[in-house]
């Protein structure tokens, strides 16, 4: 049986981290392919099943290997996942933004990218697998893995909290536009592209038809309506605008996605927030 469970983080790192998480599939159900949709975070994995398989598109047998402890970029496309065998997984999702707290390395660098943690977070995670491996219980490495990541933050800019405060706001249930944030804010729009590409890793534009598109697919999920009421609830410009979108971000047609089993979408669509 599928498991995958969220830990809160301490309040040292809540400001940064969304959720741990621990992710474990039976070989029976290890050779199916999950959908990964963007969702504007950067997370850290640590393997401690088979390889994981990260593919650019469904028809790949083999991507990026997700085997020991690397980070996950934020995405602005639609990818795959597909392991090699059972699997066993921790991690650590980072708020939108929160990637900045461990690294001085720029958020738009990590975009669509699978890397080794130590090359974005340093060489400090030498050994971090087999520490936790050590741990006979899920809620004793989920207290050594926040133990660990207490030891890597770093100080955060007023840049960065006034970037924060923007993801803030793009991500409320009823947000203006990028261009009135900006006036509102008293910013220019390239001065906060900067900003965003620098800590989120997408241009504040992008970010919010990422946003946008999550609360749409939200909405699609657990509400009865129409393709055309959540298009204009999520301020699309008309349905087409958001099968497009849509399109991008799974890869596939709304009644298509609606039709299938996705376990890893499931569970982030209910569990994780916007």
């Amino acid at each position: 049986m599928l498991s995958y469970i969220q830990y809160q983080p301490s309040s040292l790192l809540a400001r940064y981290i969304e959720c741990y998480w621990i992710f474990k599939v039976p070989l029976m159900a290890a050779s199916v392919v999950e959908r990964l949709i963007p969702g504007g975070r950067v997370e850290l994995m640590i393997n401690l099943g088979h390889s994981m398989h990260f593919l650019a598109n469904d028809k790949l047998e083999q991507g990026d290997l997700i085997d020991q402890v690397h980070v996950m970029g934020q995405r602005n496309r639609i990818y795959y996942a597909k392991s090699s065998g059972e699997m066993y997984m921790l991690g650590a999702r980072f708020k939108p933004g929160g990637i900045h707290a461990f690294t001085r390395l720029p958020a738009s660098e990590l975009l669509n990218q699978v890397i080794s943690a130590e090359d974005v977070l340093g060489g400090t995670l030498k050994g971090w697998k087999n520490r936790l491996r050590e741990k006979k219980t899920d809620a004793e490495q989920i207290a050594l893995l926040d133990l660990l990541m207490q030891q890597l933050v770093q100080y955060t800019t007023t840049e960065w909290n006034d970037c924060t405060k923007i993801i803030d706001i793009i991500r409320q249930d009823n947000v203006l536009s990028v261009n009135e944030l900006c006036d509102e804010n008293e910013s220019y729009y390239k001065k906060l592209e900067r900003s965003f590409l620098k800590y989120v890793g997408y241009t504040p534009k992008h970010y919010y038809r990422i946003v946008r598109f999550n609360k749409a697919l939200r909405q699609m999920q657990f509400n009865q309506k129409s393709l055309t009421a959540i298009s204009h609830d999520c301020d699309y410009y008309d349905q087409s605008h958001f099968i497009k979108d849509f399109r991008q971000f799974t890869g596939t047609t709304p009644r298509q996605f609606q039709s299938e089993t996705h376990h890893i979408a499931d569970f982030l669509i209910s569990q994780q927030p916007v």
